[in-house]
């Protein structure tokens, strides 16, 4: 892998670590105004937190696709060649 590579992947990674706490948040609050009777702002509030778990769900797709385009870079990589050894055996 190059550095720019393993950034991207880090970046990536981050963003669903984030957004896996943004998920969490949001269910906390939807308990929140349930158990506070504001049941109307409650289902806008998960129709929130369907958008933001689909995400992630898009978010850890990429990441994981990413991993394996990399492990296949590194797969598939040239390796050095040694040179014939010369002379008789």
């Amino acid at each position: 892998m190059n550095g720019l590579s393993d950034q991207f992947l880090e970046m990536a990674e981050r963003h669903v670590r984030d957004g896996e706490q943004r998920v969490l948040r949001q269910m906390e609050l939807i308990a929140e105004l349930e158990s506070a009777g504001h049941h109307d702002t409650a289902r806008i509030a998960r129709e929130l937190l369907a958008t933001l778990t689909d995400t992630l769900n898009t978010a850890r797709a990429h990441v994981a696709l990413e991993r394996k385009r990399l492990a296949m870079q590194v797969e598939f990589s040239p390796r050095p060649v040694s040179p014939p050894l010369s002379g008789n055996k």
